[in-house]
């Protein structure tokens, strides 16, 4: 929808690209994404002992979204991811 009049309203998506790289002022993200919900459940366990993660994730936008962005929460808390 980037360079249109048309808006795109992202209901379900959750991948954090939508609002981050793939961002356009045309596009509205409904919902959660996964730097959302890395910052806040990802960061509160590992401030509460959760340190060592494996991920289980689907192959797609949304599990490599939310991999790649629980990684970098996980990591700055001094956590460590295993595999996934």
């Amino acid at each position: 929808v980037r360079g249109t009049k048309a808006a795109l309203i992202a209901s379900s998506a959750a991948s954090s690209d939508l609002t981050g790289k793939y961002c356009s002022p045309n596009t509205i993200q409904w919902t959660f994404d996964t730097w959302a919900a890395s910052h806040t459940i990802g960061a509160y366990l590992v401030r509460h002992g959760g340190t060592k993660w494996y991920f289980i994730a689907t192959d797609n936008a949304l599990g490599k979204s939310m991999v790649r962005d629980g990684t970098a929460v996980i990591g700055a808390g001094g956590g460590s991811v295993l595999g996934s």
